[in-house]
Formats: structure tokens, C-alpha cells, sequence
């Protein structure tokens, strides 16, 4: 008796139905990847401001008057590729830079691309990191602000 052997393959159903899947998947994975990613450069900006806090602090300690320029603090940020260079506030000086009345400093993110979310955040006296957004996105409630 003559045996046939038989190949086993995917018919092209099975394969167009797992790509749909994996397509399916991916759409959902994506977006929560980019949250994660944008929640940990938050932290990382949220650390610099903190850092910040503290340079600001001793100055105000040694001068009795709250720092203006970066420059004349103790520290130098570390460069950031997704977030502006930290701007220093004096929620005294008339002529400040800084976006919120209370902010000691304040750091914005860079703006890569237009799918880049827009927002400032910034650290006041009592060292409460805030978030402000000029766009309805909800970036700032996503990042737990």
C-alpha cells in the first residue's frame, strides 16, 4: 500500500486572522508603552526640580533672597532630551519667569514633536511639584499630578 505523506500548513485564513491579532495587541500596547515612558521622564524631571529645591534653599539661606538665574545656584542640571533647561523663580521678583506665582522652578517640556505632550511643571515653597497644561490632552492627571 502506498502512503501519501501529508504537509501540514496554515491556510491563509489562520495567518491574515493571527496578524489581526497582533495587530490588535500592539494598538493596545503601544499607547500604554509611551505613558510609561512619559510617566518615567516626568520622575526624572520631577528629581531635577527637587534638586533644584534644595540649591535653592541654601541660597536663600546664605543671601536671604531666592536665586533668579540658574547660574547662581550650586548645581548644574544634567541635560534632558524631552524637557527645556529649568528656569529658577523668586515668587518675590516682579520680573519672573516662571509661569506659576509660587514656583521656586519650573522645567518645560520640549515640544520634539507635535505628538509630544505640552506641560510645565514646577515647585513651589513648600516643595509641591505641580503640573500646569495649556492643552485638553489630560497629560498631567495621567502622570498622577
Amino acid at each position: 500500500m502506498l502512503k501519501f505523506h501529508t504537509t501540514s500548513s496554515f491556510s491563509l485564513l489562520e495567518i491574515v486572522l493571527v496578524m489581526m491579532l497582533m495587530s490588535v495587541l500592539a494598538g493596545l500596547a503601544i499607547p500604554q508603552y509611551t505613558n510609561v515612558i512619559e510617566r518615567m521622564e516626568s520622575k526624572n524631571a520631577e528629581n531635577i526640580l527637587r534638586e533644584l529645591y534644595g540649591a535653592q534653599q541654601r541660597y536663600y539661606t546664605e543671601n536671604r533672597s531666592y536665586a533668579v538665574n540658574l547660574s547662581d545656584l550650586d548645581i548644574d542640571p544634567p541635560p534632558n532630551s524631552r524637557f527645556e533647561t529649568p528656569v529658577v523663580c523668586s515668587p518675590s521678583d516682579a520680573t519672573d519667569r516662571c509661569d506659576s506665582d509660587d514656583s521656586l522652578a519650573e522645567i518645560e517640556r520640549k515640544q520634539n514633536s507635535s505628538k509630544d505632550p505640552q506641560y510645565t511643571l514646577g515647585i513651589d515653597q513648600e516643595m509641591t511639584v505641580t503640573c500646569e497644561n495649556p492643552a485638553p490632552d489630560n497629560i498631567c492627571s495621567r502622570l498622577g499630578f
